[in-house]
């Protein structure tokens, strides 16, 4: 598995936006690391292991903090 990048036009974003607000289209999450765990996170990601996309979380809002 490796990294792909495309682009796409405004008329596809806004049909994707569209899916995701819908809820037809869903991202398949597999886990959120914070940023200092970035090397486990590749670890894990080139494991084979994962069934969804690692999420990187680079920083939080002070409402982050205080929902937790």
């Amino acid at each position: 598995m490796g990294l792909i990048i495309t682009t796409i036009d405004n008329r596809e974003h806004a049909a994707l936006n569209e899916l995701l607000a819908q809820g037809t289209l869903r991202p398949i999450i597999d886990r959120v690391m914070p940023l200092d765990q970035i090397n486990d996170a590749l670890q894990y990601s080139h494991s084979g292991h994962a069934t969804g996309k690692i999420v990187i979380e680079v920083a939080t809002t002070s409402a982050d903090q205080n929902a937790h």
